[in-house]
């Protein structure tokens, strides 16, 4: 693999989790928030719905995770154009195809684990 190539893909994976952590802790506090009509309905406490929100953690990653992915290529791909890296990689004989397979490859395997 090329050293750029380990580059991009470093880029795109420390989006990818700060993205997901991001739109996870935003999407859970949502979840918590509407989940307090439960405190009157069965009278929980507000504690036990907060436990409940964060059980339900590996499904809201199943859930958000297209939306993160997504978001994380963008992000990629604009900070390598801000950076002129793109550029540069093009003019030295670099591909678009190989840049884009890489990272559908990578949603793929992501995806795998999920599924």
């Amino acid at each position: 693999m090329k050293k750029f190539n380990k580059y991009v893909l470093k880029i795109y994976i420390l989006n990818l989790i700060s993205v997901l952590a991001l739109i996870l802790i935003l999407y859970t506090f949502f979840q918590i928030i509407q989940h307090t009509k439960y405190i009157s309905k069965y009278n929980t406490s507000l504690f036990d719905i907060i436990i409940f929100d964060l059980l339900k953690i590996p499904y809201s990653i199943y859930q958000v995770f297209p939306v993160a992915g997504a978001t994380a290529v963008v992000i990629t791909i604009l900070r390598l154009i801000k950076n002129n890296e793109l550029i540069a990689y093009l003019s030295l004989g670099g591909k678009i195809k190989e840049l884009a397979s890489l990272i559908v490859i990578l949603n793929l395997f992501f995806t795998g684990i999920l599924i």
